[in-house]
């Protein structure tokens, strides 16, 4: 489809083209001309037949003269696929008033490691990055204001050994303002993630000295799990101790703390709508046993302690709701359409005053009523203290 009058335009033989002409097209209008001029040129400069000297000396005029940050980044990305930024220029580089230059000195200056991110690095000590370059590498993590750099030094750390992280992310966690950032937090625990198992205190400390609230709740849960390597040909009990973790990881999105027990019919699963709202479902295991949840805790002194809960129910069926301690019933509810009525959900709280001072064993059952879509829904389970 073309418009009327149209001109057929002849292409230029780009293949042909001298290494100044292609450099000249890194800043043409149509980027499939930038692209395709840079592929020539990173392909010359690999088979060794491309004028560097001219090439790096017009490109570098190009980067210092631009006034777009997209003609910059061609103009580096130009120089970087033909050896045409050594470290020293990079360091420099990294001062850069344009952020995104910044951020792309980052990847370019980690591009020669050795390790990434699904790899494991617990046994890896020596780095490819030159040790002055992570320190430059820590202070802009504590002082660069742009969230860009930071997302790639989240991404750049996850490229180097353990030892080398822990300075560059106490800097990246120090920035209360990236807490509502989408990708932020989560690119900083993915760095932290992999320590966890064998730096339990460092890994805790970083998270509750640092202002990224979900850290230490992270931690925490991954410190929960151990250190458990996945082994393709797994017996049927680590089988069953993966879908233990499963259970308890999501469990633990509604009722952090509480571990769960005897779960049966759709195992422990989570619902990111029922009824308009989060959930998460058990099933009793069976007429007999009672799925159940699972706290050890100590009431503190000199305050009002009550267990607070929103539960709902199948459409089609009902189940009961008990909570003991030490074999003591504190509530005994059939959650259901009688009880819960128009409002979809119940909430259930349980004064533990009784308590106070002394350490429990708080047990809180989806209990069987009449074996008939038996599922118990679960918005939230907190312990709150006044």
């Amino acid at each position: 489809v073309m418009p009327k009058n149209t001109r057929a335009v002849t292409l230029p033989n780009l293949k042909n083209m001298s290494d100044d002409e292609l450099v000249i097209l890194q800043m043409h209008e149509n980027d499939w001309y930038v692209r395709q001029s840079r592929t020539l040129l990173h392909s010359r400069a690999a088979a060794g037949i491309l004028n560097r000297t001219l090439v790096h000396s017009q490109l570098e005029k190009q980067f210092l003269s631009s006034k777009s940050t997209a003609k910059r980044l061609r103009a580096l990305w130009a120089l970087q696929v033909t050896q045409g930024l050594n470290e020293n220029r990079m360091k420099e580089l990294l001062s850069h008033e344009d952020p995104y230059v910044r951020g792309w000195t980052i990847q370019f200056l980690c591009d020669s490691s050795t390790l990434n991110a699904f790899q494991d690095a617990s046994k890896v000590s020596q780095s490819t990055v030159d040790g002055s370059v992570l320190e430059i590498f820590a202070t802009m993590a504590e002082k660069d204001p742009s969230p860009i750099v930071r997302l790639y030094l989240a991404s750049a750390v996850q490229r180097l050994p353990f030892a080398n992280r822990w300075r560059i992310l106490e800097g990246l966690v120090s920035h209360a303002e990236d807490i509502k950032d989408n990708n932020l937090p989560r690119m900083y625990w993915y760095a932290l993630e992999p320590m966890v198992p064998g730096h339990e205190r460092e890994a805790l400390k970083l998270a509750v000295v640092g202002k990224i609230p979900i850290l230490p709740e992270y931690v925490a849960r991954r410190m929960v799990t151990g250190n458990i390597v996945v082994d393709l040909n797994e017996t049927e009990s680590q089988k069953k101790q993966y879908e233990q973790l499963d259970r308890q990881r999501t469990i633990n999105e509604v009722a952090p703390g509480f571990s769960v027990h005897d779960v049966g019919l759709g195992g422990v699963l989570k619902h990111n709508s029922f009824r308009n709202s989060v959930a998460v479902q058990t099933h009793p295991l069976d007429r007999k046993t009672p799925s159940s949840l699972v706290r050890e805790l100590e009431v503190p002194k000199e305050k009002k302690s009550h267990l607070t809960m929103r539960v709902s129910h199948h459409p089609h069926g009902d189940w009961q709701l008990r909570v003991l301690v030490a074999g003591e019933v504190l509530a005994d509810k059939i959650i259901g359409a009688e009880t819960v009525g128009d409002r979809d959900w119940l909430d259930v709280n349980v004064d533990l005053s009784q308590f106070a001072g002394k350490k429990i064993l708080l047990t809180i059952e989806n209990r069987p009523n009449n074996w008939q879509n038996e599922w118990a829904y679960w918005n939230r389970v907190a312990i709150v203290n006044e």
